[in-house]
């Protein structure tokens, strides 16, 4: 099991002093007019935010904006631009190459409640691995969301959400 270490920095922007860190990961917390957050997952147990990696000449938001749209089958392209970032992680992964890297977050608020968004999962790309594949996508309270990512509600990301989240709803 490869082991690693995180460091959150919220920020607008990457600190000068990690951007010789590639990013290897961009998320998004797409957060609907009534307070839920997309989540989506490979296998039902274990669910993340829509994101991944960034394709060669592709920018973060348009990373966002392909992954989203594969995981879930949501357009957010006339959105994208209304998407900011609010912070990153550093990773630590000795055994990944490279070895330390960032992962990139964004927050989107919908203009949409939770249950009128068409959710679906057969846009995913073909070429792929069987066991990166998302299967599952779906709408949850954003105050429920330990149901499905336990560890998130003890991390400053999501404190960092939930301060972003009254702004949003205005």
């Amino acid at each position: 099991m490869a082991t690693y270490d995180m460091v959150w920095t919220e920020s607008t922007n990457v600190r000068k002093e990690d951007v010789v860190y590639p990013c290897r990961q961009v998320y998004i917390w797409l957060i609907t007019k009534d307070n839920q957050v997309v989540i989506v997952s490979r296998d039902g147990p274990h669910w993340q935010l829509p994101g991944g990696k960034p394709e060669v000449g592709e920018s973060l938001l348009e990373t966002a904006t392909r992954e989203v749209s594969e995981e879930t089958g949501l357009d957010i392209s006339g959105l994208v631009q209304q998407a900011r970032m609010f912070g990153y992680y550093v990773v630590r992964e000795p055994e990944a190459n490279p070895g330390c890297y960032l992962q990139i977050r964004y927050i989107l608020a919908l203009p949409q409640d939770a249950s009128s968004l068409a959710l679906r999962v057969d846009a995913e790309d073909e070429n792929q691995a069987t066991e990166d594949v998302i299967k599952f996508v779906r709408c949850v309270p954003l105050d429920g969301l330990a149901d499905f990512i336990p560890w998130m509600p003890k991390t400053d990301e999501y404190r960092c959400i939930l301060a972003s989240v009254a702004p949003l709803s205005i």
